[in-house]
């Protein structure tokens, strides 16, 4: 499971929720039988939605993940919807297009630092800080460095040695 910062919480509740679970099976089989049909899962179905709708006014966090989404708790496809989007954001790891940092791309960006300091050295700039180093290459370099700030391109340079 990737880190999250609500990972521990998560963790803490899933393990509270199978510490639970037999006392929630000896609920459910005392509510409906030990036998499981369509017409027992529905009815539960309904009990859970039924709970949900009553407290959307509230800030219980399933009430207000429907609430937000403009989901409908009594809409069986809007648990699965719901419940799919909460399982990608948890589980995979999308924190945007992932920055290459191969061996080619590390000395490219050491080139075009040479290159930059050169033509800065011709100029009589003096010495250029980190910043500039980078507003720079992204001027000189603007099909290399488009899509990234500044501040990336520093990250990048101090990684890239």
């Amino acid at each position: 499971m990737p880190a999250k910062k609500y990972a521990k919480r998560i963790k803490r509740d899933l393990q509270e929720f199978a510490d639970d679970q037999e006392i929630q099976r000896d609920n459910a089989d005392r509510l409906f039988g030990t036998e499981t049909s369509a017409d027992v899962v529905g009815e539960f179905f309904q009990m859970i939605a039924g709970r949900v709708t009553d407290c959307m006014s509230t800030d219980d966090a399933t009430a207000r993940a429907f609430r937000d989404s403009g989901m409908d708790p009594q809409n069986p496809l809007h648990w699965d919807y719901l419940l799919s989007v909460f399982a990608k954001v948890h589980y995979t790891d999308n924190r945007g297009a992932p920055i290459t940092r191969t061996d080619g791309r590390k000395a490219q960006m050491r080139r075009h630092l040479t290159l930059v300091l050169e033509k800065a050295a011709k100029l009589g700039s003096g010495k250029l800080s980190n910043t500039e180093i980078s507003e720079r290459m992204k001027h000189q370099f603007p099909d290399d460095y488009r899509r990234l700030k500044p501040s990336s391109i520093r990250r990048l340079l101090l990684t890239s040695s």
